[in-house]
């Protein structure tokens, strides 16, 4: 069962979202702070955290600058009743997974949580990989630096879909390993 922290200083919200989410099949905390949050994070261990941007103490941004440092693989969807493309932009460029602006339908807000709880599936099945598992000719695929993860959520995002798929890159960079993921040979459009 996947579990999600809400991270919002308006309790109210922190307590529809609980409510809503737990009623989807969730495990699902709350913190009214990123100072919380991110003390509920080692315990907790979530899978997703959906977290407003502006609060006091510390704001959205820096507390997710954190849990990425703490764990990459960890989803994050910022929430914000202020909506600023300067936001958004840098919250994707820490590594949000996506950026909803505040009010939001249950039914939107629960695709995002969808979409990002696969990506993370995704992502884990490709880093972890049965413990580099070897590829015939002994070629593994071992990359856990911050942009190997990126392309990990790329795959995750791009993989379900009918879009043909391009893999560029030098010689020897992995080309061939990232088609072999399971998830990718599946897609009868992929082009190299």
């Amino acid at each position: 069962m996947n579990k999600i922290l809400v991270v919002d200083d308006q309790r109210a919200i922190c307590y529809s979202l609980k409510r809503f989410l737990q009623s989807e099949g969730y495990i699902v905390y709350t913190a009214p702070s990123g100072t919380e949050a991110l003390m509920l994070l080692n315990d907790f261990k979530p899978d997703l955290v959906i977290m407003d941007v502006r609060m006091p103490e510390m704001d959205g941004l820096e507390v997710l600058r954190r849990i990425k440092a703490v764990d990459a693989k960890i989803q994050v969807i910022m929430m914000t009743a202020f909506s600023s493309t300067e936001k958004a932009i840098w919250a994707m460029k820490l590594g949000a997974y996506d950026y909803i602006p505040k009010p939001f339908n249950n039914d939107e807000l629960l695709m995002r949580v969808k979409n990002a709880l696969n990506v993370k599936k995704i992502m884990q099945e490709v880093v972890t990989f049965n413990e580099l598992q070897d590829f015939g000719a002994g070629e593994k695929i071992i990359g856990k630096s911050p942009q190997m993860l990126e392309i990990y959520k790329q795959i995750g995002q791009i993989a379900p879909t009918d879009a043909p798929i391009l893999i560029k890159g030098e010689s020897g960079t992995g080309k061939e390993l990232i088609a072999m993921v399971e998830v990718l040979s599946k897609n009868e459009k992929l082009v190299m």
